[in-house]
């Protein structure tokens, strides 16, 4: 069932194309802001500080020793500053469920409780809940109740980087992406893969990989290597690669690469769907100075056109 642009802008609120629209981080304006506050009442800018790397159930890493005395819940907020005003987009609400120290850095590991926002009118929610509890798949692994689906659309608010793993083992090869990741500090880096994937256990059993940012200009690549998550290792001509390696490993870097890590496996932990990969960095390289692709959900970029925040989205074929 197709609804026309008009019939879809008055019911669903809503008339992008995709669900998640690329754009190049040039095209980040307007300020965001994410803040913690706890139940001790001290409230933290985590803007920098926070991680994506989960979203069944969706799982933000803190990276902050700030949390040791929160005995609770703590609430995630997303603001963005537009021409002077401070809008608040959204909240979450979060537990903690496991505390760490890697190289140096305390962090803290958080699943959603819920969340609320005010991307789409109310009436507009209510319309979309209904329409996806009617066409939703709820016996596909990845289907979402309808809590963790707001908590994931409110994490797409932050425009997140998608990356390319690079991997090789006995001249055979896989490339695929991720968006939840991030730097822990400049010795270390997280990464989460789906636990039933090949891409995951591939990254177990060889322990080094490449992770590549990409240049916004190759998002059509980048998006159509989604299914590699769930293939075997092939040999290097089936893939996009070009003719560079990287410099400790010498696995391919793909077509498109602008800066890459080169990666350790030390550590792993397994929540819901995911395993959180910890990794020491042993190389990092930037080769160009260029935009790179990020993505944020359709929703947020309804909330951008709203307040007249000008954007050049990345339509895939």
């Amino acid at each position: 069932m197709k609804i026309n642009s008009l019939l879809k802008s008055l019911l669903l609120g809503n008339t992008f194309p995709q669900e998640y629209l690329c754009l190049g981080s040039d095209q980040i304006n307007g300020e965001m802001q994410v803040e913690l506050q706890m139940d001790n009442g001290l409230q933290i800018d985590v803007s920098n500080k926070h991680l994506f790397v989960g979203y069944k159930p969706l799982i933000i890493a803190i990276l902050s020793d700030q949390l040791l005395n929160n005995s609770g819940q703590v609430k995630l907020l997303l603001f963005q500053t537009v021409g002077g005003k401070r809008n608040v987009i959204g909240e979450i609400i979060l537990k903690i469920f496991h505390r760490m120290d890697f190289y140096g850095q305390v962090i803290f590991l958080l699943e959603g409780v819920s969340a609320k926002h005010e991307l789409l009118s109310t009436w507009h929610q209510l319309m979309n809940k209904g329409l996806y509890n009617y066409r939703a798949d709820k016996k596909d692994n990845l289907y979402f109740d309808w809590n963790v689906y707001q908590q994931v659309r409110l994490a797409y608010v932050v425009p997140r980087t998608i990356s390319l793993i690079s991997l090789a083992e006995k001249n055979l090869f896989n490339l695929f992406p991720t968006d939840l990741h991030g730097q822990i500090n400049e010795s270390s880096y997280m990464i989460s893969l789906r636990s039933k994937g090949k891409a995951f256990e591939q990254a177990d059993r060889i322990k080094n990989l490449t992770l590549c940012n990409i240049s916004a200009a190759k998002y059509n690549m980048v998006y159509s290597l989604g299914k590699r998550h769930m293939k075997d290792l092939s040999p290097f001509s089936e893939l996009p690669f070009s003719d560079q390696v990287s410099d400790k490993y010498h696995f391919p870097l793909p077509l498109g690469t602008i800066e890459y890590r080169e990666l350790e496996l030390e550590k792993k932990i397994e929540h819901g769907v995911h395993q959180l990969l910890f990794f020491k960095c042993v190389n990092r390289k930037l080769l160009k100075n260029e935009a790179h692709l990020k993505h944020i959900h359709a929703w947020y970029a309804v909330w951008r056109s709203r307040n007249r925040l000008k954007t050049d989205y990345l339509i895939r074929d």
